[in-house]
């Protein structure tokens, strides 16, 4: 494939983000709350990456300190967690779709915003013109 490998993966990732939320409606047009819902959809990430990290990553484990695992926590439930429960917010109590799929490209800017927050991250963006402007 080469070059097409791009193109294909980025198809894929919207065929599979689509169908998510069309489950993702179907799911709260039934009845099942909105916060069980993600709670749900969470641990099956959880466990099927992780089950992809013990498979092929079990030779290269790093120690997991106390404080790094509270910020990979932190990001975690502020980032993709606080999103997801504003995206299906949305989808809930909007008339406009454009809402709530607007509420889904936040999700990088606020898991980066928590990431700098938590010092996670850093920004040399931030640290060249904000920090210093001349």
């Amino acid at each position: 494939m080469g070059l097409k490998d791009p193109y294909v993966f980025a198809i894929l990732v919207q065929i599979i983000q689509a169908s998510m939320t069309l489950f993702t409606k179907a799911a709260v047009n039934v009845g099942m709350k909105s916060f069980i819902f993600i709670f749900y959809r969470q641990l099956a990430g959880t466990v099927f990456f992780l089950l992809f990290a013990v498979i092929f990553e079990r030779r290269s484990v790093t120690h997991l300190t106390l404080l790094i695992f509270f910020k990979i926590s932190a990001v975690g439930f502020l980032g993709i967690t606080l999103a997801m429960n504003l995206f299906v917010i949305a989808f809930l109590y909007s008339i406009s779709a454009l809402l709530a799929s607007a509420t889904m490209n936040c999700v990088p800017v606020t898991t980066f915003f928590f990431a700098v927050l938590l010092r996670f991250s850093s920004s040399q963006l931030f640290d060249m013109y904000i920090l210093n402007p001349y």
